[in-house]
């Protein structure tokens, strides 16, 4: 900023050295004596663009949910053999386009995790059906649109 108003601020032009007869043109005295009292400290500051999170879809288009869930013999552990219980799902929202109909497609993957192994063990696994791919990464829009 400094150097941008130093290139392009208005200045008086008093300040500007002229002499109409350029007598003293290769006086180097007066010059560096000049120089010397012209010198600024600059200081220069950074600042970090937080990136915005991003929006939800608007809550007036209809919606319909997707749930994957793990199939019967893996929600029990492959340690122990013991049942899983549910510990969370994710969520994510994608924009569907079927010609004139705009819909949310809603895909929910609940998350399993064994109490016994949280009790005895050192390490837990958790379990979850992977999401499902995308066309275009981390976007809204599935393959119809």
């Amino acid at each position: 900023k400094l150097a941008l108003d130093r290139q392009f601020a208005k200045r008086s032009e008093a300040l500007k050295p002229y002499n109409e007869a350029q007598g003293d043109l290769f006086n180097e005295a007066e010059c560096e004596a000049a120089k010397s009292e012209d010198e600024v400290i600059t200081t220069t500051t950074t600042t970090i663009k937080r990136r915005g999170k991003r929006q939800p879809l608007p809550k007036d288009l209809p919606r319909e949910t997707l749930v994957l869930d793990l199939d019967e013999h893996d929600k029990q552990c492959s340690c122990c053999q013991h049942a899983l219980h549910k510990i969370g799902e994710d969520r994510s929202e994608k924009l569907e386009f079927t010609p004139a109909v705009l819909k949310v497609l809603e895909v929910v993957r609940p998350k399993y995790a064994c109490r016994q192994c949280e009790q005895q063990a050192e390490k837990s696994h958790i379990h979850q059906q992977p999401a499902p791919i995308s066309i275009i990464p981390k976007s809204f829009a599935t393959e119809s649109l």
